[in-house]
């Protein structure tokens, strides 16, 4: 929640001093840029963004002179207060006609002789004349409370500012008044930590945007008149003035102050642009889209029927599946009610994954089962994407990918059933490392297990796009389990044969290829890749290509990006192009040059793999010609026995301690 509050305060010596603190709860990937000063991690795992002003400083007087219209170096005066209404409130124009950025409350009245406006009405068009005064007082010790309130109203309700960082790069916001919420629609927790330039849209004139720029480069004050953007899309004419605020003793200003004030109204001649209702733009998708999600969900009818599934070759050796077609001749279809839940073992944005057993079966017989919320699939309009894990789920047979024994359903949740990997994630397992990373004979069993799962994905014409870390589990037996295919992509496989133009893939002895064993080399090898390229952007920040970044299509070629971003950190303990901000990462990844820690030290094999794999043009990626057969080629993998990968463990299995005891799913 967010919580502002004028709390009295003490300094170290003990004196005392009035501040208006803003308290506001934000995730970290939020709140990244806002500099160390004011974070704080609560137990919840939120970082706290606490940001105050001083009451009784120069600084704050500075912040206060510039909100109410009176900054220290312009002359002003308050001659004479006029008995306004308390019910209206006036609008102070310059002498070009144009408002400067107050709402005079009764006790901060316009002057004699000067413009104001009274729902839009001149009240005297005579020529203003200033006279040097004392500026308005301020809310602070030795102010009764009336006072100190009104100042409060006037700041909080009647303005619309914004305070930045200037001591961060891109200077992002840390303070919002409510009257920029009421202007432009966007909460505290929308905004903290951006860049004002969230408000520009396609009529936004570059000019302005450029003064601004470059009047906060030498810290100077800026006022311009600019088309920005409200959350709902509207366009409106912003009267943005921009002012550095410095500290006492400081060289350079701590904060900027942005004050907005919409001045379309106002003034008749600025007429805002008309442009397409973005509701209508989309009315001819939204019209389409109520029928697709019906069709998605009275397909979820079809595919979560509670029936065992019928186990894939490589599946048919799994005690789980017999048990559990015993207990359906037995009792009928699975249900939530046929399994006792142990623990919740993880959850992630739309689902719940739990350690269960059959509620009639051995308790040392577990299953992982993941739960979503059917309503939550609706509004998401996620419905199509359950299917597609359904469908990839219900399609893969592979040791280094997951079983899926069942799916069912109930008039709330949506439920897959899969095998249960007892070691884990692998971020886990790098977390309780000291340097969180990987030797080098470890990460080139887990990166080959990887190839070999992107590989049979390829072959069903599926693009995975979503390689990290916590999508690694671990099976009991020490492999990893690539899983989780919400992000990825199905289209037809495109399966070719070609001649062999690669090297030897591993030794004579021991290594095969795609389809043969214990030859060393084949005539031909198999090529496959799913036809389709997508423009959809997905993923995780640090892991998506340059392609995807640049608005490209791409196709599988981004999984071996990822790889190579994937290769990196569980070999380093860190990724390559992780930057402090989003937009930081991205310019990282379309520039950056790739530089390897001098810890630990590696095979030059090693970093030549991960370079050919971070090839920013897709077409000279490493597996860009013929897939994984490339990747396996590689110097990097060439000692990898193929033919008995499965008989070597990967990870360490670190199993958690289970309660046997557990309670009903329901």
């Amino acid at each position: 929640m967010d919580v502002r509050a004028k709390v009295l305060a003490r300094r170290k010596d003990g004196s005392q001093y009035w501040c208006l603190l803003q308290v506001t709860p934000l995730w970290s990937q939020n709140v990244q840029q806002v500099g160390e000063k004011g974070r704080h991690l609560t137990p919840q795992g939120q970082w706290m963004l606490a940001h105050m002003i001083v009451w009784d400083t120069p600084l704050y007087r500075d912040i206060m002179l510039h909100l109410t219209g009176f900054m220290a170096n312009k002359p002003a005066g308050l001659d004479k207060v006029h008995a306004f209404r308390d019910d209206v409130s006036y609008t102070r124009m310059d002498d070009a006609g144009l408002p400067t950025f107050v709402k005079y409350a009764k006790h901060v009245a316009p002057l004699d002789g000067e413009k104001s406006l009274t729902n839009g009405h001149a009240k005297s068009s005579a020529k203003i004349v200033r006279k040097q005064s004392k500026p308005p007082p301020l809310a602070g010790p030795g102010m009764n409370e009336k006072d100190a309130e009104a100042v409060l109203k006037i700041i909080q309700k009647q303005h619309s500012f914004v305070m930045s960082n200037a001591t961060v790069k891109d200077c992002p916001i840390s303070f919002i008044s409510k009257g920029f919420t009421e202007l432009t629609g966007y909460n505290v927790g929308e905004v903290i930590g951006k860049n004002c330039r969230f408000l520009q849209g396609a009529l936004t004139n570059p000019r302005a945007v450029r003064e601004i720029r470059e009047a906060i480069a030498v810290e100077r004050e800026c006022m311009v008149r600019l088309l920005n953007y409200k959350k709902n899309g509207k366009p409106f004419w912003n009267m943005f003035n921009i002012s550095p605020v410095f500290g006492p003793g400081e060289g350079r200003a701590p904060f900027l102050v942005g004050v907005q004030m919409d001045v379309g109204k106002i003034i008749p001649r600025l007429k805002v642009p008309e442009v397409e209702d973005p509701h209508k733009a989309l009315y001819s998708h939204l019209r389409h889209m109520p029928s697709k999600i019906k069709r998605a969900v009275a397909e979820w009818d079809l595919a979560f029927d509670g029936k065992v599934r019928q186990p894939c070759p490589h599946q048919r050796g799994d005690p789980n599946f017999e048990l559990l077609k015993k207990y359906c001749s037995k009792y009928g279809n699975l249900a939530p009610q046929s399994f006792v839940s142990i623990q919740k073992v993880g959850s992630g944005d739309v689902g719940t994954v739990y350690l269960v057993h059959l509620k009639e079966g051995p308790v040392t017989s577990l299953f992982a089962l993941k739960a979503l919320d059917k309503k939550e699939m609706i509004k998401r309009q996620k419905a199509a994407r359950v299917l597609l894990e359904h469908r990839m789920l219900d399609t893969v047979d592979h040791p280094f990918l997951p079983t899926l024994y069942a799916s069912f359903q109930t008039t709330s949740s949506l439920y897959f059933l899969t095998n249960y990997c007892e070691g884990g994630d692998l971020f886990g397992l790098l977390q309780r490392r000291e340097k969180k990373r990987l030797d080098e004979d470890t990460v080139r069993l887990v990166v080959a297990q990887v190839v070999l799962a992107f590989q049979h994905l390829h072959l069903q014409g599926c693009i995975f796009r979503d390689l990290k870390p916590e999508n690694i589990l671990i099976h009991q037996d020490g492999h990893a389990v690539v899983t989780d295919f919400d992000l990825s992509h199905i289209s037809e496989p495109s399966i070719t044969m070609e001649s062999n133009s690669l090297k030897k893939l591993g030794k004579m002895r021991g290594c095969c290829n795609f389809l043969t064993c214990g030859l060393g080399f084949s005539p031909d090898i198999v090529v496959a890749r799913p036809t389709a390229r997508t423009n959809s952007f997905v993923g995780t920040e640090e892991y998506i290509p340059p392609e995807t970044i640049r608005g490209l299509p791409h196709d599988c070629s981004a999984d071996w990006w990822t790889l190579g971003i994937f290769t990196y950190e569980i070999l380093y303990g860190r990724s390559p192009f992780l930057g402090e901000r989003r937009e930081e990462t991205f310019s990282n990844i379309l520039q950056k040059p790739l530089r390897f820690p001098s810890q630990p030290e590696v095979e030059p094999s090693v970093q030549s793999f991960i370079a050919e794999l971070l090839q920013r043009d897709p077409a000279q990626r490493l597996g860009s010609k013929h897939g994984a057969e490339d990747v396996k080629a590689s110097a990097f993998l060439e000692c990898v026995d193929w033919k008995r990968i499965r008989d070597r463990p990967a990870l360490p299995v670190l199993k958690a301690s289970v309660e046997k005891k557990g309670t009903q799913h329901e």
